[in-house]
């Protein structure tokens, strides 16, 4: 589900980016603008890019360099996916890894009482004799 949040969030911020800036006259023959923000699918490539900090630097500086007022997106934008989001994928992950811990040690305990158990038998079984 982590996965899928940060998918929405991609995508919502991909199709508002791309009608407030793609579609713009003004802004339409920048070609930074075009570069990063240019489609839908540009635009939701560009907002992975910028999740993950792989040269989000890069985008941010062609990007501010024309719309200055993209600062007010980028700050919150690279917090709550790459900081936020990514913090909760992490977690379903240790969770889950938690989990085949705890069930591994409940397998290893049930083993460990079977050869005590067998132990015990075979030690009535040796006194008997």
């Amino acid at each position: 589900w982590g996965c899928m949040l940060l998918f929405m969030v991609w995508y919502s911020s991909a199709i508002i980016l791309t009608k407030v800036l793609a579609h713009d006259p003004d802004l339409a023959h920048e070609p930074a603008i075009q570069k990063w923000w240019g489609s839908l699918s540009t635009c939701l490539w560009t907002c992975v890019i910028v999740t993950t900090l792989e040269n989000w630097t890069v985008v941010a500086d062609e990007t501010m360099d024309v719309v200055p007022a993209m600062s007010m997106f980028f700050i919150p934008f690279i917090f709550l996916t790459a900081f936020c989001i990514m913090n909760i994928i992490l977690a379903v992950v240790v969770d889950c890894t938690m989990g085949y811990a705890k069930e591994l040690d409940r397998k290893e305990e049930q083993s460990r009482r079977e050869e005590l158990t067998t132990d015990e038998v075979q030690q009535v079984m040796d006194y008997l004799d």
